[in-house]
C-alpha cells in the first residue's frame, strides 16, 4: 500500500502488513514510485527492496546463545557477549545511536549499526557472530575484513610497502601501480594490523538502554530500524 505524506505531500511512503502486522511505512525513492505507478515495479519487488530481512529465512535460536566460537586469525576465538545499545554520552559523536557491543575473550568493543543490519539482527536473519565479522572483522584480524582488499590486476603484490608518513606519523600504504603511478591509503587499517588488539570503546552495553537479545525484539526494531 502507497501513502502521502501528510506534513510534505510529495512524498510517498510504502507500508506492508505480514502475519498481521503492521509494518513500519518506508519512504519511497521518487524513481521507485514513478516505477510504480507505471507498473514496471510489482509489490512483491517493492517488499524485496523496503523490507528485506522481512522475506529471508531466520537462523536458528542456539545461534544467538552465548558464548560461541568463531575462526580467528590464529585458531579460534570466542564471542562472550554479543548486544545492542544505545549511546547514552552525550559528549560523543554518536550519541543516541544505536550500536553494537561484544566482548571478545577479554576485549570489548563497539561499533555504530547500520539499519541494515540491525533488521538483520532483529528478524534473526543474521547470527551474532555473523554481525561479529562484519563489524569487528578488521579490529579482530578476521581474514575475511581483509579479503575485500584486493589490487588491481597487473599490480605486483611485491609493490605494496608499509611505513610511517613523516609528514603527519601515520602508519600508509604504498602501492607502486607501474605505470599508473602510485596509490597511498592512510590508517586504521594498518595501525590494526600493527598494534595490539584493543578495545577501542570501552562501552559495556549492560545499561538500561540496552536492547536485550531476549527482549521484545519486535517493539524495538519497530522503534529505529526500519525507517
Amino acid at each position: 500500500m502507497l501513502t502521502k505524506a501528510k506534513p510534505i505531500p510529495e512524498e510517498w511512503y510504502f507500508t506492508a502488513k505480514m502475519d498481521g502486522v503492521q509494518l513500519k511505512p518506508q519512504r519511497m525513492d521518487a524513481a521507485d514510485l514513478a516505477a510504480y505507478q507505471k507498473k514496471e515495479l510489482t509489490v512483491p519487488q517493492l517488499m524485496e527492496r523496503y523490507y528485506p530481512t522481512k522475506l529471508m529465512p531466520k537462523v536458528s535460536e542456539e545461534a544467538f546463545r552465548m558464548p560461541k566460537s568463531i575462526a580467528g586469525p590464529e585458531g579460534s576465538i570466542t564471542v562472550e557477549k554479543f548486544n545492542v545499545y544505545k549511546e547514552k554520552d552525550e559528549q560523543r559523536a554518536d550519541f543516541g545511536k544505536y550500536k553494537f557491543y561484544a566482548q571478545i575473550g577479554e576485549a570489548k568493543m563497539s561499533a555504530v549499526a547500520s539499519r541494515q543490519d540491525l533488521n538483520a539482527y532483529f528478524d534473526r536473519v543474521m547470527t551474532p557472530a555473523q554481525l561479529v565479522e562484519r563489524n569487528f572483522g578488521e579490529r579482530l584480524h578476521l581474514k575475511s575484513a581483509y579479503e575485500k582488499y584486493r589490487l588491481p590486476e597487473g599490480v605486483d603484490q611485491n609493490g605494496v610497502r608499509v611505513a610511517k608518513d613523516r609528514g603527519d606519523n601515520k602508519w600508509k600504504v604504498s602501492v607502486d601501480m607501474g605505470e599508473k603511478g602510485s596509490h597511498h591509503q592512510a590508517g586504521d587499517l594498518i595501525r590494526r594490523r600493527l598494534l595490539p588488539l584493543q578495545g577501542e570503546d570501552r562501552h559495556t552495553g549492560a545499561d538500561s538502554s540496552e536492547v536485550s537479545q531476549h527482549g521484545n525484539q519486535r517493539a524495538a526494531r519497530c522503534e529505529y530500524c526500519e525507517g
